[in-house]
């Protein structure tokens, strides 16, 4: 039932709803149709040279403009990456060789997650590797910065072994396997069949020439796991301080076999070859190194012994030992052989400059005797003669008699720049007697 509403009106209908008209000029206004026409053309353009325009506009916050084909050029996402995402990434990077891309995405990895032990564990393994690749003090600060990251992976589990193994390595590379060893004996008694910290225990019992706990250790690391390219690595160390270098070059392969493109191996290898006389392999190796780590003042000096050592190309050789000054200024080792190719060649002038600046930089006490006779008798070839006393002095207590090259070099330069006689003591008033200025030799 319905109720009816007292003062009711009519309602009205919006359906044949018109507004007002305004006054309209006429449709065939000729300033209208032109009009029409040019916002026709205008869009028919804009339709053409859509993507003119659009890499024309500026990218809206947070995008970056479109390149060919739509493809994003600009800055990159600003989502937040995944740690295991980076771990991916920097997996990728390390397999094909790219040891600091690797580095720097695990290290991101391990800032996302902080509690991981594998990222932080991967740092300081693959900062390890690096180092074997460098010199001086480039070589120290990234050993230094790799046993930061094995303590950052002590942090992460302090009940796990990994950290303590890895702590152990880095400090057996920086010299000192007596200090590794109680560091990876802690990590085996977290867990006595961890592969990587036999392994490791191997190579530093190896330092330590204690050779049949080392064969031990390292068979406990195979039998966990036979086919771990870093125990292949380490298992090719142990065979080569054993003078195997047939099964040390095996297991080197094998490791590359697994990963192919990890530059510290392939020097490993490249030195095996080497000290075996497969001059051309071992070029082979060192040249694919340098393609994966240009202007490496370590693989290019490598280059250079091998050259003049194997193939008898100083020539090359000089060129490389060039290259690894260039490369790194303060590595002496490419001195001393730019120093030592030049007095072979009587290049006196040239080696003088290189065996000294081999001394500034610092020389091990091995090498320094036949640094200094060799640098004296190059001055005394020039006619140098104070200066060819001066590193004689320095020699002559550092020279064995059981090195009869280098005494047969210091009578040559005795000849050439006699020894000077003292003073006789005169009376006041008296005067020296005239004495003969030697000629040089």
């Amino acid at each position: 039932m319905s109720i009816k509403l007292r003062g009711t009106r009519n309602r009205r209908s919006y359906a044949d709803y018109k507004p007002a008209s305004r006054r309209q000029g006429s449709r065939n206004d000729p300033f209208r149709i032109i009009f029409y026409l040019v916002v026709i053309a205008g869009a028919g353009w804009a339709l053409l040279n859509a993507d003119a325009l659009r890499a024309k506009l500026p990218p809206l916050p947070g995008q970056g403009s479109l390149g060919d084909a739509g493809v994003h050029i600009g800055p990159p996402s600003t989502a937040t990456p995944q740690p295991d995402q980076l771990a991916g990434l920097a997996l990728e990077a390390y397999k094909a060789g790219n040891l600091d891309k690797a580095i720097d995405l695990y290290t991101q990895a391990g800032e996302f997650a902080p509690d991981s032990v594998e990222y932080h564990f991967q740092v300081a393994r693959l900062l390890l590797f690096e180092s074997a690749l460098q010199t001086g003090s480039t070589h120290d600060a990234t050993l230094q910065k790799a046993l930061d990251a094995s303590n950052q992976v002590i942090l992460a589990d302090p009940e796990k072994p990994d950290g303590y193994a890895i702590y152990g390595k880095i400090l057996d590379w920086q010299g000192h396997p007596d200090l590794a060893l109680p560091q990876i004996q802690r990590a085996l008694n977290l867990d006595k069949s961890y592969a990587l910290g036999n392994s490791y225990l191997s190579e530093v019992l190896v330092d330590l020439q204690r050779w049949d706990q080392a064969q031990t250790a390292i068979d406990a690391a195979r039998s966990a796991e036979p086919n771990n390219p870093d125990i292949l690595r380490d298992y090719g160390y142990f065979l080569e301080s054993q003078q195997d270098y047939a099964g040390a070059a095996k297991q080197y392969q094998a490791s590359l076999a697994a990963e192919p493109n990890q530059p510290y191996v392939k020097l490993a290898l490249a030195r095996i070859y080497r000290a075996t006389q497969q001059y051309n392999e071992a070029l082979d190796q060192l040249f694919a190194v340098d393609t994966l780590s240009p202007k490496t003042a370590l693989v290019e000096y490598e280059i250079g012994v091998t050259y003049e050592s194997g193939i008898g190309d100083p020539t090359s050789a000089q060129k490389y030992y060039e290259q690894a000054t260039q490369s790194d200024p303060n590595f002496a080792l490419p001195w001393i052989r730019l120093g030592t190719i030049h007095f072979a060649q009587n290049s006196f002038q040239q080696a003088i400059p290189d065996f000294e600046e081999a001394l500034k930089l610092g020389v091990s006490d091995s090498v320094k005797p036949r640094i200094l006779v060799d640098l004296a008798l190059a001055y005394a070839n020039q006619g140098r003669c104070d200066q060819a006393r001066a590193n004689l002095e320095q020699a002559a207590p550092l020279v064995t008699p059981d090195q009869t090259d280098l005494t047969t070099k210091i009578e040559q330069a005795n000849k050439q720049c006699p020894p000077l006689t003292p003073s006789p003591t005169l009376r006041p008033g008296q005067k020296p007697p005239a004495t003969a200025t030697p000629i040089p030799g």
